[in-house]
């Protein structure tokens, strides 16, 4: 009775894992479970007057969603994790829903920046435009994806559509950021990724950025911790 238990249990397991999907995030890569918070914190090491070495925040995001998945809120924060952090800037998302229940738009407003997201069917980002309030475009993100449905590529055009640079991105066999290639003009640089931490519903809580420029100079190595706040099921 024990084997057959434990034989069922590797089965359903095995079930739960392949009917696990990850939903995209507008804002960072697709994650699982129904997300109600998310606070991300990029810190960088750095020495004290007094010699003591500490982490210090540089970007502190706060994130609401609601219980699609779809961002409502995001307040940015700026400042040190030993001198305190100071407010920068917050933004609002609208999100328009066709009769399946799919996105096809985002509008996002805040005090420096206007936009517009739209999406694909499958609930991917394809564009992002920001512009002026007369309606002028001052620049335009174009998003393109893999059979996965993983983000690949992400091309930056000015206001009079130059391509003015692209980010390639490379995944692990779970869906987790790895690579990130920076193609511009005259400062081309390379990231990776490595995780040190997952929570219970698979998604990462803690990650370092590394890499170097095409010079050889280094990126200045990076550690975001994430809290990721739930839905009831």
């Amino acid at each position: 009775m024990k084997k057959i238990l434990t034989f069922l249990f590797c089965i359903l397991s095995n079930i739960f894992h392949v009917l696990a999907q990850k939903t995209p995030l507008l804002l960072g890569e697709a994650i699982f479970g129904k997300v109600k918070q998310i606070t991300e914190v990029e810190c960088t090491t750095l020495v004290k007057p007094d010699g003591t070495i500490v982490l210090d925040s540089l970007i502190k995001n706060v994130s609401e969603f609601d219980s699609l998945n779809n961002i409502k809120k995001r307040v940015v924060y700026m400042g040190t994790k030993w001198s305190g952090n100071n407010f920068y800037s917050e933004y609002t998302y609208l999100t328009k829903i066709d009769g399946n229940g799919n996105n096809i738009e985002v509008s996002l407003y805040s005090t420096f920046k206007v936009g517009r997201y739209l999406f694909n069917s499958k609930g991917g980002k394809i564009e992002f435009e920001s512009y002026k309030s007369d309606g002028s475009v001052i620049f335009k993100d174009i998003y393109k994806y893999n059979k996965k449905d993983e983000l690949i590529s992400d091309r930056y055009y000015d206001g009079k559509d130059n391509l003015y640079f692209e980010r390639r991105y490379k995944y692990d066999k779970n869906g987790n950021l790895i690579e990130d290639d920076n193609i511009q003009t005259g400062s081309s640089y390379k990231a990776t990724y490595t995780y040190q931490s997952f929570d219970e519903a698979g998604n990462w809580t803690k990650r370092t950025y590394s890499g170097k420029f095409d010079s050889g100079l280094a990126l200045k190595q990076r550690i975001t911790l994430r809290q990721i706040v739930y839905y009831q099921q």
